[in-house]
Formats: C-alpha cells, sequence, structure tokens
C-alpha cells in the first residue's frame, strides 16, 4: 500500500513537472533565451557556421550598443534571420570608402579587435542613419550580406541580442 502511494506521489511530481515545463517553455523563449543556429560564414572568426548562439529577444533598441551581435529579420524576406555585428548606431554617420569603415568620422577599430582579424570592407557608401536604423555588418566582410547591400536596419527588424 504504501509502494502505491509513493508511486502515485512520484508520478503527480512528474507531471507537475512536466506541465510546468510545457507552460513555462514558450514564456522563456519569447521573453529571456531563444537559440538559434548560425548559417554561413558571414561571422566568421566570432561565429561559426552551424554554431549555436543564445539570443536575448525583445531588446530594446536604446540598449544596442556598438559591437553587439544582433539577431534580425532579412528586410527583404522576413521570414529570414541574419546575424551580424551592429557598427551604426541611431544618428551616426557612416562612410565606406578604400577598404575602410568611418563612423562618425573616426575609423572603425574597436571590431578588429574584438575578431582579431583585419577586415578589408569593400565598397563605397556615406549615409546618416534616422532614428531607430542600425547599420549591421559581418565580421567577414569579403563574404557578408550586410547593410552595405540592403542598407539600414530598422529597430523592429531586430529580434535580439547574442548573450
Amino acid at each position: 500500500m504504501k509502494k502505491t502511494v509513493v508511486w502515485i506521489g512520484i508520478a503527480a511530481g512528474v507531471s507537475a513537472l512536466f506541465l510546468l515545463f510545457v507552460i513555462a517553455m514558450p514564456w522563456v523563449r519569447m521573453f529571456v533565451v531563444q537559440p538559434h543556429v548560425v548559417a554561413g560564414d558571414a561571422m566568421v572568426p566570432a561565429l561559426e557556421d552551424g554554431q549555436y548562439i543564445f539570443v536575448k529577444p525583445r531588446v530594446e533598441a536604446s540598449k544596442i550598443v556598438r559591437g553587439d551581435i544582433v539577431l534580425f529579420r532579412y528586410p527583404r524576406d522576413p521570414a529570414l534571420f541574419f546575424v551580424k555585428r551592429a557598427i551604426g548606431l541611431p544618428g551616426d554617420a557612416i562612410e565606406i570608402s578604400d577598404g575602410s569603415v568611418l563612423i562618425n568620422g573616426q575609423e572603425e577599430s574597436t571590431f578588429d579587435e574584438l575578431s582579431g582579424v583585419a577586415m578589408e570592407t569593400n565598397g563605397s557608401k556615406q549615409l546618416v542613419l534616422g532614428e531607430n536604423e542600425f547599420f549591421l555588418m559581418g565580421d567577414n566582410r569579403s563574404e557578408s550580406l550586410d547593410s552595405r547591400s540592403f542598407g539600414p536596419i530598422k529597430a523592429s527588424y531586430i529580434f535580439g541580442v547574442k548573450y
């Protein structure tokens, strides 16, 4: 009789934990942490193709800082997610020329230190970011489809920031 009561108690406890997990998991993924698999070589060497990352979803635009790695919806096909580094923040003046990126007139240098490689940047572009716009680029500039081709990303397209 006591063994039956113990097993019933264990079964009830396991059922309650399972139910809690099923109910809580969508909320955790929506507000706490979202797993994502990196696709492609655009963020090498910081992130490798097939690497799992954890993203903090629903980050306010004002909380994104230069150098953050962000997950965002590709503006030309919002069903796709891309992972890039925030290079330009709202209001920044961005200039790309002669293989360099200038942010507000200063040569970008922080990201060489973050990724450990010198990043030659192809193309030529000048723009001033609007309110709630970000300029996002891959660390592996020669392999990256980024803001140089599809323009600034609106904050509403940014899903979250890598932990």
